[in-house]
């Protein structure tokens, strides 16, 4: 092959891009940003009430119920007061030694019928794995339910607290 030859294959040859692939791509563009952005506003208000609560924890007593985003001042009076108790602490301790050998157990059960179900060939394995999604799927509105039966009581209780109150019976509940 001569030098000429060599030059011709090396050269670039322009190629058109038609006007349907840019407006595709400015649509891509447009609709990556626009989810982004719902992503964004999604984030901003799922965690705005556990930073309010937060921000609140660090305000002193005369500005809790202040409409200001963030507090003129930050103190760990809360904290501290809080952390004094010695009860506080025990509970703490508790709650977190219980929360601990739950996840412990359940890590360690869900892992090994997981395994089972994906792993082992069984009649009806279809059905089975179906309701174990629907369950999970539906898993909030259970606890939506028991939060509502839990609640159930604590009405009537506090419907004969206001009898008792009103009879003059003031011993019978604190």
């Amino acid at each position: 092959m001569s030098n000429a030859t060599k030059e011709a294959d090396t050269k670039a040859v322009p190629v058109r891009v038609s006007t349907a692939t840019k407006e595709t791509d400015t649509k891509t563009v447009v609709l990556r940003v626009l989810f982004y952005l719902l992503v964004v506003v999604i984030i901003v208000f799922n965690l705005f009430p556990f930073v309010w609560a937060l921000l609140s924890s660090f305000r002193p007593s005369a500005e809790l119920f202040s409409t200001k985003l963030l507090p003129t001042q930050l103190t760990l009076a809360h904290y501290q007061a809080v952390f004094k108790d010695a009860r506080f602490v025990a509970g703490l301790i508790n709650s977190i030694i219980v929360a601990g050998c739950t996840v412990l157990i359940a890590l360690g059960l869900g892992s090994l019928c997981a395994y089972a179900l994906g792993r082992l060939p069984f009649r009806f394995k279809g059905p089975v794995l179906y309701l174990v999604l629907t369950m999970t799927m539906f898993r909030d509105a259970q606890d939506f339910e028991s939060v509502q039966h839990a609640a159930g009581p604590y009405r009537h209780l506090s419907d004969l607290h206001d009898a008792v109150h009103h009879l003059g019976h003031d011993t019978v509940f604190p």
